[in-house]
C-alpha cells in the first residue's frame, strides 16, 4: 500500500486533481492566501505523486544522489515534482539534466535517515512557485493530511 493510499478514508483528496493533472504553481498560488485547507491540498497532492524526482549528483554516474544543498547555512534535500520543474532549477548549460525519480515512501525512508545526518529539511521545486518544510515537520504534516 502506498503512503497516500492511506489519505483516501476521508474526504481530503476530492478536491486534488488526479494524478498527472496536478498544476503544482496553481496550488503552491492559492496555499500563500494563508488559508490553511489550500496548504493540506498542496502537500496531499504531493504526497499523492507516483514519485519525487531529485537532481543527480555524486562523483560516482553508476550511484548517483540526491542533491543537497545549502540554504541559510543549513543542508536541504531538493525535491521536485517533475523532471520539467528539477531541470528548470538545474540550468545546465548543455541542456541535459540528471535526474533521480523514486517512490514517495521510499523518498521519505531516505529523508528521514538524511535528517539523521544533519539535514535540515526539503525544498519542493525550488523556485518561484516552490515550497518548503523541515523534515521535522514532515510526520505532523503527514499526519494531520491522514486524519482530514
Amino acid at each position: 500500500m502506498r503512503l497516500f493510499d492511506r489519505f483516501k478514508k476521508k474526504n481530503t483528496n476530492e478536491r486534488i486533481p488526479a494524478k498527472g493533472q496536478v498544476d503544482f504553481d496553481s496550488l503552491v498560488e492559492r496555499a500563500r492566501s494563508g488559508d490553511p485547507e489550500q496548504l493540506t491540498y498542496l502537500y496531499a497532492a504531493f504526497l499523492n505523486l507516483d514519485n519525487w524526482t531529485y537532481l543527480a549528483s555524486g562523483n560516482d554516474p553508476e550511484k548517483p544522489k540526491p542533491y543537497i544543498g545549502e540554504v541559510d547555512g543549513q543542508p536541504w534535500i531538493f525535491i521536485f515534482t517533475d523532471s520539467i520543474k528539477a531541470s528548470e532549477f538545474d540550468q545546465n548549460p548543455d541542456g541535459r539534466t540528471k535526474v533521480i525519480k523514486m517512490d514517495v515512501d521510499s523518498s521519505l525512508h531516505l529523508i528521514y535517515k538524511l535528517n539523521e545526518r544533519g539535514v535540515y529539511g526539503i525544498r519542493v521545486n525550488e523556485g518561484e512557485n516552490g515550497w518548503f518544510c523541515s523534515i521535522a515537520e514532515l510526520p505532523n504534516i503527514i499526519g494531520y493530511i491522514k486524519n482530514k
